[in-house]
């Protein structure tokens, strides 16, 4: 299950309860599916954190969290940089060592506020490529906040969309259980795979 130096690695807070554990496929391999929120039942678009884990192995492959307070500090990019190669290296060695640094962009995510009210930031995303082909990545918030962090993800170079299934992203899996549209390229198609 999760480990606690992921939580402290990844800065989540204490606040919240699972609201949700499901076995599905990522990579045609078994993960479990972890969503936490402040309040139960499961709620889509509302303040959310969620743990993708690979089922035989235990690896963290996958964790969004769309709850973030807004903090003052600003990282640099240079921080960002130092800080998501110290969390890849920190809770996956292994997959780490094989991992070649390709960019850092700024991107805006949506975030919920504790009121639940959706607000827009700016985060930096730091993209890795392993020597197996795929893709890594880490999401850091102005403040240092990990927002996302992916590991083994795919790409479909013929329809230009990520090809590795997205558990962790509420916009996907509303897709995929026919519960809203499907996602902009470069997002996974959810149905029709």
């Amino acid at each position: 299950m999760i480990k606690i130096e992921w939580i402290e690695l990844l800065g989540v807070p204490f606040t919240i309860r699972i609201v949700e554990h499901s076995i599905e496929v990522r990579n045609n391999k078994d993960v479990q599916v972890l969503r936490f929120q402040r309040l139960a039942p499961k709620e889509f678009d509302a303040p959310y954190i969620a743990f993708v884990l690979c089922k035989t192995t235990g690896k963290l492959v996958s964790y969004r969290n769309r709850m973030l307070p807004l903090l003052e500090s600003r990282l640099s990019e240079d921080d960002a940089l130092i800080k998501a190669k110290m969390l890849l290296r920190k809770i996956n060695p292994d997959y780490y060592n094989n991992l070649t640094f390709l960019r850092i962009d700024k991107a805006v995510r949506n975030f919920f506020n504790i009121y639940g009210e959706v607000e827009e930031n700016e985060i930096y995303w730091v993209e890795f490529k392993h020597s197996d082909g795929s893709y890594a990545w880490v999401g850091l918030s102005m403040s240092g906040q990990v927002s996302e962090y992916e590991i083994d993800s795919l790409w479909d170079y013929e329809t230009m969309r990520r090809k590795t299934e997205m558990w962790d992203h509420d916009g996907w899996v509303k897709a995929r259980y026919g519960l809203g549209p499907e996602l902009e390229k470069p997002n996974a198609l959810a149905r029709n795979r």
